[in-house]
């Protein structure tokens, strides 16, 4: 299980930096492994063996011939008909095996698994049967822009329960960013992945919504701080927030519309760099301030 958290980050990152490309906003590109296959908001079918992986976000996967490495599939529906000699992840997606599937390594699933009695899996199974809605471009594009309003309303009680904290974060919002957004990456990406794993509990998704809601509150004050305090040297962190959130959900809103109009891959890596930006300086901020218990230049 160690090594399929690992695996997943490493796609994550890897996809990230290769998607920012000029070449990749034109079409799919593999790996530096040869014949590693990388789809994102499309469907994929492997019709002829792959010496490498198979990885897709967004999109169905059908397996029609055997593959070397892993298949990764995120929120996307996966038909295996073949060999896979590695392991097999999907999440937030339906998983189908054929009576002529097989699994060397094992099999993660966050969704429904449907099993032919011929079909095999040697190493572990880790199955999370859930009921989702399909999700197409135009549903994941709908809980992108939904997911943002939620976030503001809970972000809102969190600053009046604990105003002097942020009006402390508030007043050195502008000290060491990128040594924060560092800081803060790491732990966004290591609770972001394995988030399906806390699903199970109800613990786990409510921290990690009140987390996100913290991380954004104070980049949106950040942001909020750079308009207001053209102005006014006052900080005044409910209105920061309230102008800083305003700017970083229009900027969601437009990547995500045009995204779903062209499905330019430019969108996506814009859409996911902002994401990262937003939550890694947010909980970098959170950590090195001890959450606002600092007072002004105590922040190291």
């Amino acid at each position: 299980m160690k090594r399929l958290a690992a695996f997943v980050l490493a796609v994550i990152l890897m996809t990230m930096l290769i998607a920012g490309t000029p070449a990749y906003a034109e079409k799919n590109l593999e790996l530096p492994r040869v014949g590693d296959q990388i789809s994102i908001l499309r469907d994929i079918s492997i019709d002829k063996k792959v010496r490498g992986d198979v990885i897709s976000i967004g999109g169905d996967v059908a397996i029609r011939d055997s593959v070397s490495g892993d298949v990764v599939s995120l929120f996307g529906d996966t038909i295996v008909d073949a060999e896979i000699n590695g392991d097999i992840v999907v999440v937030f997606g339906n998983i189908k095996l054929t009576d002529r599937a097989v699994v060397r390594g094992d099999l993660v699933a966050i969704g429904t698994v449907e099993r032919h009695g011929m079909s095999v899996v040697e190493g572990q199974e880790v199955n999370i049967d859930i009921e989702i809605l399909p999700f197409t471009k135009t549903a994941v594009g709908i809980l992108l822009l939904l997911f943002p309003c939620f976030v503001f309303l809970l972000g809102l009680p969190l600053i009046a329960i604990f105003r002097d904290r942020f009006y402390n974060i508030s007043i050195m919002i502008f000290n060491n960013v990128i040594r924060r957004t560092a800081l803060g990456f790491p732990v966004f990406i290591g609770f972001t992945l394995f988030l399906p794993l806390l699903a199970i509990t109800v613990i786990g998704p409510l921290f990690y919504l009140v987390m996100i809601a913290a991380a954004e509150a104070v980049t949106g004050i950040l942001i909020g701080s750079c308009l207001v305090r053209t102005f006014s040297f006052k900080p005044r962190v409910f209105l920061e927030y309230g102008i800083g959130f305003a700017v970083m959900t229009l900027l969601k809103a437009a990547l995500v519309i045009l995204l779903l109009k062209t499905e330019a891959t430019a969108f996506i890596v814009g859409y996911v760099l902002m994401v990262l930006f937003i939550n890694s300086f947010g909980l970098g901020t959170l950590i090195s301030t001890k959450f606002g218990s600092f007072s002004a230049g105590q922040d190291r």
